[in-house]
């Protein structure tokens, strides 16, 4: 049963709740909810918290606590120690059943790791596993050339929507040493050494970003400004990749005319 009294003495007379005249409906908390319930949202809680690496302290933030009362005023958040020595525990341990049973049909598998200090000073390390089970198909049908290769992961990522063609990048690859590889990156290297003179273009030529602006009106694209490209940031040329990617029209009508197209 959900219970409603005014939050301030005003809104109705000192005698006690009968539930006979008007009380402002803002004035008024819920004081309970189902216990279902309240565990189903400290269970969502305890993933947003763990899913976007959130401390625990942000449910003592004032911001946050009003959010969550005007999601659903019955609700009240669990106490520090509750989160820490309770909800977090429980959804690891759940994660974890669900990985085990993962591992339970694996009869390959591969892993990288990584070891970091945090900010706190304490040590971490990360574990990431990659697998095959008996529902794995690796077959590849075609001559193992570097152009096959590529066209199958594409095909195969696609299969999963992966959708390319929605600023989602593929940030790394690794493989072995094979010929047919190093042919697959050759053929790669040239698009970056073009990407980064294109790059160059805008990073000193102000005139030439206005011009390009113009090119995006003309075609009814969004203004994207070209990143900055750094060799110590990987993910910068991703970044520039898609830009080009995204805006090709502009782009080639631009270097159409441009002095150093």
């Amino acid at each position: 049963m959900i219970y409603i009294f005014p939050c301030s003495s005003n809104s109705i007379d000192n005698t006690k709740w009968t539930g006979q005249g008007q009380a402002d409906f803002n004035e008024c908390i819920f004081t309970s909810m189902p216990k279902a319930s309240k565990l189903k949202i400290d269970k969502v809680l305890a993933y947003f918290i763990s899913s976007d690496m959130m401390p625990y302290s942000i449910v003592e933030k004032e911001g946050f606590k009003m959010f969550t009362k005007a999601l659903n005023p019955s609700y009240k958040l669990p106490s520090r120690s509750t989160r820490s020595n309770k909800i977090i525990p429980d959804l690891f341990k759940a994660t974890k059943l669900k990985v085990e049973q993962i591992l339970s049909d694996v009869i390959f598998l591969s892993i990288t790791t990584d070891c970091w200090t945090s900010v706190a000073n304490k040590p971490f390390i990360a574990i990431t596993c990659h697998f095959l089970n008996k529902n794995s198909n690796l077959e590849l049908s075609e001559n193992h050339t570097g152009e096959n290769i590529a066209d199958v992961l594409q095909v195969t990522l696609m299969e999963y929507n992966f959708n390319f063609h929605e600023g989602i990048s593929v940030g790394a690859a690794t493989t072995d040493s094979g010929a047919n590889i190093f042919f697959l990156l050759e053929e790669v290297k040239p698009v970056i050494e073009k990407v980064k003179k294109l790059q160059n273009i805008f990073a000193y030529n102000w005139m030439a970003a206005k011009e390009f602006g113009i090119e995006q009106d003309r075609y009814g694209l969004k203004k994207s400004k070209f990143p900055s490209f750094s060799k110590t940031r990987w993910w910068s040329m991703l970044d520039l990749l898609d830009v080009v990617i995204s805006q090709e029209l502009p782009f080639s009508s631009f270097l159409k005319t441009h002095k150093k197209g």
